[in-house]
């Protein structure tokens, strides 16, 4: 390993947003380990493994990293920023530049105990190959999953990276070195490094970290309540009753009340504190937490500084840190039915004894001020109306005479009822102005004014949009205009698209239309053939005009699609799924419309009244078929790509039950 220059290069992935509060927060490599970030754990590591140089790339805020941790002496290191997407293999390329002679190896930053160089080296040199895999260790390893995200690999194989494209190791990288002719082969760890990336993971890997090996040389100390297990207590103050069931983990500064109960592997961080009869298991505390009186924290990473409120239950999640204006939204923990029998507890105080003026009074402020943001809001919308009477005056024109957009007349009505759907979510948002929206009241007054004066009706109907968007946000605060940007974009469906657009896709749908009946009314035994938008079906004649072009159907369809996707609770890219197949379903439907109808054509050639009456209910009839095809599309997708739900982080503890 001394003759060969040796560099690292640490993949920190950013932050997860959506599925999980902690990674939204933090990216999983700042996550601490004993008390310090994970990432910083690998660097110091890593300053006494002989390495020249460390990068660590990132697409999250590499200032961030640059504040959260600090370099050891005798390292050193280099922080790269994915402006785009790059993948594994790119960020690779990237870290390389012109270096053609140094060995790479490549890991993740999230690890509880990094693997020792002189040992991955070791082993690549063994295997004499240009690519090395490292699998897991014997004792993590899982079905389907073996790679342990670790990559050995020789200067030369940084040539088969596509320059200027995404590209992923496993995915791209590998396969390129196959066809050129590479060498790859697999070596196994000799123990687990702990990685993770995402809560589960993280918790296992703690649950592991302190059942193995690598912890006796920590400071132990016992508690005066019940323990079973390997505890590791630093300077806390425990009270005498508290019961701990390890691996149990406390560092300086915490303080657990009288009645707690811990149940292993659990870490409670520096300056914790868990109020009294509270019950924690395979949990994770960060520091500055704290968990008031009788709450139930199962499977949870509660981050730093976050305040639980008292009698809470927290389970397979992660919380954040709570602000004072966002407190109320952790009231959502509490049990739903303990919730509601304290209301009806105190409706039947207030009837048997009279509630004082004060209360009175903050009873009617808690309940006006929202009353009065709605009549704001309301008389707002009404002047916004009387603004674009005349864009929304066009519009109902629109709707009334052109059949293709008419079904953009449902589309506020739509909008209402997908609210309504969310009113528990909406009900539970953090209710005051933000003076953004005046900002974004201004930037849609300029763009109205743009499209007045180039007479640009697109932009004066974006305007009107933007306009209630913003006042929204003005009145009701971020948090509620967060919950209904979704619901506010999907009002832009009820406008008619460009007239330069509807004019560039009108005469390829209308050809794709006959052209794909032709070849379906052919499949089906029938002579076919079509002359412009005329359709010759055994001689009968079928004209597909603009109308059966299938825009209206697209139109229609795509409407009913982003409602569902807005309803459907399903991941991100189900919902794109969702809305991008439309477009095809409706096509596909109009072209079945079209085909049964040159069908029906020719067997009823002799009754005009017949062929219109099923040209019609064809029509009718292509939504239902649309929607059965929508349904059976998800169906298929949760069958092929089931829900990965949470499952608990694996409790390697075995925790004997005694009386006493």
């Amino acid at each position: 390993m001394d003759k060969r220059t040796v560099k690292v290069v640490l993949l920190v992935g950013g932050r997860d947003f959506g599925r999980c509060p902690i990674a939204s927060e933090t990216a999983p490599a700042l996550w601490p380990v004993m008390g310090e970030p994970a990432l910083q754990r690998v660097l110091h590591h890593l300053a006494g493994q002989n390495v020249s140089e460390v990068v660590i790339c990132s697409d999250d805020d590499i200032s961030v990293l640059r504040r959260s941790i600090s370099i050891p002496c005798g390292i050193v290191v280099r922080f790269i920023s994915e402006k785009l997407p790059m993948g594994t293999a790119g960020c690779i390329r990237l870290a390389a530049g012109g270096d053609r002679k140094s060995l790479w190896v490549v890991m993740r930053a999230a690890m509880m105990r990094p693997p020792d160089i002189a040992a991955l080296i070791s082993a690549h040199d063994h295997g004499q190959t240009d690519l090395t895999l490292m699998l897991k260790s014997h004792s993590e390893l899982t079905a389907g999953n073996e790679l342990a995200d670790i990559y050995i690999m020789e200067p030369g194989v940084i040539k088969h990276i596509p320059l200027e494209e995404y590209c992923d190791i496993k995915e791209g990288l590998i396969p390129a070195l196959v066809q050129a002719g590479g060498t790859i082969r697999t070596a196994q760890l000799s123990h687990s490094i702990g990685a993770f990336g995402e809560r589960n993971e993280y918790l296992a890997a703690v649950g592991q970290y302190l059942c193995s090996n690598y912890t006796k040389n920590m400071n132990v100390s016992g508690v005066a309540g019940e323990t079973s297990g390997h505890l590791f207590i630093g300077n806390a103050k425990i009270d005498p009753s508290v019961r701990m069931y390890g691996p149990v983990k406390v560092m300086n500064d915490v303080t657990v009340q009288a009645g707690v109960i811990i149940f292993g592997p659990a870490v409670l961080e520096q300056g914790v504190k868990i109020g009294r009869d509270s019950f924690v298991e395979n949990s994770v505390v960060w520091s500055g937490a704290t968990i008031g009186p009788r709450c139930e924290i199962r499977n949870c990473v509660v981050g730093h500084q976050a305040s639980v409120p008292a009698e809470s239950v927290l389970a397979d999640t992660g919380m954040v840190e709570v602000s004072p204006r966002r407190k109320i939204k952790v009231e959502s923990f509490k049990p739903k039915a303990e919730k509601a029998s304290r209301i009806r507890k105190r409706r039947s105080l207030s009837r048997e004894a009279e509630i004082s003026p004060t209360e009175e009074q903050h009873e009617h402020v808690t309940l006006g001020v929202p009353l009065m943001l709605s009549a704001g809001f309301s008389l707002l919308l009404i002047g916004l109306i009387a603004a674009y009477w005349n864009v929304l005056a066009d519009v109902w024109r629109i709707w009334i005479s052109n059949a293709e957009y008419s079904a953009g007349i449902a589309v506020p009505f739509l909008a209402l009822f997908v609210l309504w759907s969310r009113r528990e979510k909406i009900r539970r948002c953090v209710i005051g102005p933000s003076y953004w929206g005046i900002a974004g009241i201004a930037v849609s007054s300029a763009v109205m004014a743009y499209g007045i004066i180039y007479n640009n009706v697109t932009a004066q109907r974006i305007s009107f949009i933007m306009a209630v968007a913003s006042v929204v946000l003005f009145l009701f605060g971020r948090q509620l205009f967060v919950k209904t940007a979704t619901v506010l974009l999907f009002l832009m469906l009820m406008f008619p698209m460009p007239q330069s657009v509807h004019d560039s896709v009108l005469l390829p749908a209308q050809r794709f239309s006959v052209s794909s009946a032709e070849f379906c009314l052919q499949c089906m035994g029938m002579y076919a053939s079509s002359t412009g938008d005329i359709l010759n079906v055994d001689r009968a004649l079928f004209a597909v005009g603009p109308g059966c072009s299938g825009l209206r159907m697209v139109s229609a369809f795509f409407i009913v699609s982003a409602m569902i996707a807005l309803l459907i609770r399903r991941s991100i890219w189900e919902k794109m799924l969702v809305l991008v197949s439309s477009i095809p379903i409706a096509m596909f439907c109009n072209t079945l419309r079209i085909t049964l109808a040159g069908a029906g054509a020719k067997m009823l050639a002799e009754n005009i009244e017949w062929q219109n009456l099923l040209h019609t209910a064809g029509g009718y009839a292509m939504i239902p078929v649309a929607m059965m095809g929508l349904m059976g599309e998800l169906w298929l997708v949760s069958k092929l790509l089931p829900v990965k739900t949470e499952r608990p982080a694996v409790n390697n503890v075995s925790i004997k039950w005694e009386s006493t």
